[in-house]
């Protein structure tokens, strides 16, 4: 299987918002004023944009994948996460997840 690597804006038809939407290294801060669930607020720091090589990725049975981006100039605390759904046809028969530190500039995923 090959999952060809691309890069997308998730914009909604009808926003106005500025991309990126925040500068490295700003302070972000999102309130909610809540309802049926508590209001809360969350705070943060905007990061460096994710730039990943254009390049297919491979995946082969019962071979490690190899994930790669270029990591941060600055290291933080920010983590990426990569989902890939297997056999997606009207439901999702089996997924692969994997959570790893944006500042290690790659992340193996080992078959079990």
């Amino acid at each position: 299987m090959i999952l060809a690597s691309h890069r997308k804006r998730l914009l909604n038809g009808g926003s106005t918002l500025p991309y990126p939407g925040f500068a490295e290294g700003a302070a972000l801060k999102m309130e909610a004023r809540g309802a049926e669930v508590p209001a809360f607020s969350l705070r943060g720091q905007g990061i460096q944009a994710l730039s990943v090589p254009n390049a297919p990725i491979t995946v082969e049975r019962g071979k490690p994948v190899t994930v790669s981006w270029t990591p941060p100039s600055t290291p933080g605390a920010a983590r990426i996460h990569f989902v890939m759904d297997l056999a997606h046809h009207g439901g999702i028969a089996a997924s692969l997840e994997c959570d790893a530190v944006l500042d290690a500039g790659a992340c193996v995923l080992q078959q079990r």
